[in-house]
């Protein structure tokens, strides 16, 4: 088209000497001789309409597949105003397209792949319990060596690819119930128009950004810590800060672009239909002037509010954030060895957003709240709902987040969202405290399984088979436990 091709790296030169192509859900991909990487030392960003925002190299994507209603994911490598003449591009890209394209590099997930000859992420093989439950309802993505051109306009949103590591480690907090995250811990390879699972990607060695090589801020890399800093807040109003029951306010300052990203995430559920309210009025400042003067004045300014008021809104919240959004623990007890994990107690306090007093009554419901609590249970079902707010000033930048909380008791509490939510995420206390729940668990006693095979009034006898004196023999060996102050065997 008599216009230079965009300077790239002698190394991605090399990576896109592509031997032959793969098709994956009906899309045609270059299969590079290597898995690529990001290049970050272009400036060059697009503007995608979808998010609102520019992406550059690095940023990591949804796009519109083949067909209405088919999405893939993947990382955008490079950046340009054309398509090289023997790249493959999208097949919905118009020959008329005047904007910007971007190289995506494809992660192949479970989800929507058919093309993978060996995949074992539904078990935990070669994963850490701690690691697993951390990655709980998530899905794996891995990354591969197809590219192709895409079209901004079929950008659909952003997403995130998180090492399993980081999701151990919580560096950008709980990623588990949280939607758009992936977790990254294999490689994928396309040879023979087939896909291999390869080795394991090195903690190290990944950045969930693309490799660091400019002073540049990634747009996805900004949403994911302001994600993370949201919970961190919720983490601290929940358990640090304020009176069990009773409101209680933070603030942070955040950019008006990362509220944009916030609030464009719960306005397309339904749920958050009418629900925002924004307000332009003036409204008093305080102003510290170069001669340290002060002075107060009225300024205008715009402040949006988002309330979540019910279940279906709190679980978007959940969705967006992660499962611990709006729930929080309270005088958990002290870890015997730092290096178990230390479970729900049946004395331990959920402080917990979700919860609809509808049709309940508070003498039924009595003994479901912490008696230390500052409001009795009569007073936080007689105040209304519980909510999460958030409240943000246009002028100032200040995001203020509040919530109300109910106090539960863990072991006694019989509400319904708590124990739906208990279930939903595997946690390990079982909240109706009936002696055939334990009846047939196993139980992990120094790396040996035992099996629970009976269970009352606290006192549970555990047996495995062990080899007999004889070759072909095999006898029953039996312990008893019981519960002790704290519900531990």
């Amino acid at each position: 088209q008599g216009r230079n091709p965009p300077a790239r790296s002698v190394a991605l030169i090399a990576t896109l000497t592509a031997t032959m192509s793969c098709r994956h859900k009906g899309i045609e991909f270059d299969a590079l001789s290597a898995v690529p990487s990001a290049q970050r030392n272009s400036q060059t960003a697009a503007l995608v309409p979808s998010v609102e925002a520019y992406l550059a190299s690095g940023d990591s994507v949804r796009v519109s597949g083949r067909t209405a209603g088919d999405t893939f994911v993947g990382r955008i490598i490079d950046v340009s105003g054309y398509v090289p003449r023997d790249d493959s591009k999208h097949p919905r890209s118009s020959s008329e397209y005047r904007g910007q394209y971007v190289q995506v590099q494809l992660y192949l997930t479970k989800d929507d792949s058919d093309d993978v000859v060996e995949w074992d992420v539904s078990t935990n093989e070669g994963i850490a319990g701690t690691t697993w439950h951390d990655c709980l309802r998530m899905t794996e993505a891995c990354p591969t060596n197809c590219t192709v051109w895409v079209p901004v306009d079929l950008i659909e949103g952003i997403v995130f690819f998180i090492h399993h590591r980081d999701c151990e480690n919580q560096l950008f907090g709980c990623c588990v119930g949280r939607q758009d995250t992936y977790f990254v811990r294999r490689i994928a390879r396309c040879t023979d128009e087939t896909f291999q699972l390869g080795e394991d990607v090195e903690h190290n060695k990944y950045t969930p950004f693309g490799p660091q090589s400019s002073n540049t801020v990634l747009y996805t890399e900004r949403c994911l810590r302001t994600i993370a800093n949201e919970l961190r807040k919720n983490k601290s109003l929940l358990i640090s800060n304020g009176k069990i029951g009773v409101p209680h306010t933070q603030k942070s300052i955040v950019e008006r672009d990362m509220f944009e990203f916030i609030r464009r995430g719960v306005k397309r559920d339904p749920a958050f239909d009418n629900v925002e309210d924004i307000q332009r009025k003036r409204t008093k400042q305080t102003i510290t002037r170069a001669d340290l003067s002060l002075e107060s004045t009225r300024l205008s300014t715009t402040q949006t509010t988002i309330n979540a008021v019910h279940t279906g809104q709190f679980d978007v919240l959940q969705r967006m954030f992660g499962c611990v959004m709006g729930v929080g623990v309270r005088k958990r007890h002290p870890k015997v060895d730092d290096n178990e994990p230390c479970n729900l107690r049946q004395e331990d306090t959920i402080n917990m957003v979700n919860v609809n007093y509808t049709g309940v009554e508070a003498s039924d419901a009595d003994d479901w709240f912490n008696p230390d609590a500052e409001l009795s249970a009569q007073e936080m079902m007689a105040n209304g709902f519980n909510f999460i707010r958030f409240r943000y000033d246009s002028r100032t930048n200040e995001l203020f987040t509040s919530m109300r909380t109910s106090a539960l008791l863990a072991g006694s509490c019989q509400a319904t969202e708590l124990q739906d939510w208990l279930s939903r995420y595997d946690i390990d206390w079982d909240v109706v405290r009936d002696d055939e729940v334990f009846n047939g668990m196993l139980v992990n006693i120094e790396d040996e399984y035992w099996q629970v095979a009976a269970f009352n009034d606290g006192e549970a006898t555990l047996r495995r088979l062990i080899p007999g004196d004889n070759d072909n023999e095999q006898r029953v060996e039996t312990i008893q436990f019981c519960l002790d102050n704290r519900g531990d065997l």
